[in-house]
């Protein structure tokens, strides 16, 4: 999948997604992955409540870019990149899609910057959360707070009320996060592997 054939995205998601290219191409990395979306995240010029939660429950935004940079100029790739040839990796595919369905359980059909960062947060296998992890950010924590702040108030009434009878909701740290997780993974991975199969 090329950058111009991703999943709908708001203008700063897609704006964000530019950026990573181009911190990609910046590192000499020969593709986009979740530390490259995740330094983009951060460097928004609009501060989400994502980010806020952040800076708010655990370590200063600055501080957080410093040390994700840090970790890029660890590896540096061929010293002639074509720009034209930077795309995401199939972990950062992967979070996409894991972000679009976290925008639609939220009622949004476009993909926004926090749904990326909280796709980052749940994805255990990605670069950009393992960041966190070496940060001493507790992910499930920062996760549940920031879901809870950009869930829309309807979408979260909703949630509630099926959480009262039974039926589930929002993602919590139950066994539901196991039907969370599977259900994620089984809505988008036959999708992700037509994509590429399609090139």
């Amino acid at each position: 999948m090329s950058m111009k054939d991703l999943p709908d995205l708001t203008v700063a998601g897609r704006r964000a997604m530019m950026t990573a290219k181009k911190i990609a191409v910046d590192y000499k990395h020969d593709f986009i992955t979740t530390e490259h979306v995740l330094l983009a995240i951060l460097d928004c010029d609009k501060i989400t409540p994502g980010l806020k939660a952040i800076s708010k429950q655990y370590v200063q935004i600055d501080d957080f870019k410093s040390f994700v940079i840090t970790n890029l100029q660890k590896y540096t790739g061929p010293e002639n990149i074509d720009i034209g040839l930077v795309e995401p990796s199939p972990r950062t595919l992967q979070m996409l899609a894991f972000a679009s369905g976290i925008a639609g359980e939220m009622g949004s059909s476009l993909i926004d910057v926090d749904h990326m960062l909280l796709s980052i947060l749940v994805s255990d296998s990605g670069s950009g959360n393992n960041l966190f992890r070496l940060k001493n950010i507790n992910v499930d924590d920062l996760y549940e707070i920031i879901y809870e702040a950009i869930t829309p108030r309807g979408v979260r009434k909703k949630q509630d009320q099926k959480q009262k009878s039974g039926i589930g909701g929002s993602h919590t740290n139950t066994d539901t996060d196991e039907i969370y997780e599977e259900s994620i993974i089984d809505k988008y991975a036959a999708n992700l592997t037509q994509l590429a199969f399609n090139g």
